[in-house]
């Protein structure tokens, strides 16, 4: 349990370092579907982008839907580590 505890905060802990760069990495994404799916033809650079949302939403604009992002993340987390013990265990003995 100490583990799956571990591995759970360590979920968290990964996922709120990262949440930002996760968001701009969404935004992108967005942006190159609606260029070909013929909305705004403007294609930004990552850090025109991070201006931009800076520029609408503030340092907020990086955070929107951080809560429920890093509530998930430490029960996928905490129940991914057994599946992975587990199978290297019988990987091990397999092999």
């Amino acid at each position: 349990k100490a583990r799956m505890l571990c591995a759970a905060m360590a979920g968290m802990i990964c996922w709120a370092s990262i949440y930002p760069f996760d968001v701009l990495q969404n935004q992108t994404y967005r942006q190159a579907l609606e260029v070909d799916g013929g909305g705004d033809h403007t294609h930004r650079t990552t850090w025109q982008l991070a201006r931009q949302m800076y520029n609408q939403g503030g340092v907020p604009a990086f955070f929107r839907g951080f809560g429920i992002t890093v509530l998930r993340a430490g029960p996928v987390a905490a129940a991914v580590l057994p599946v992975y013990d587990r199978s290297l265990e019988w990987l091990t003995e397999t092999i």
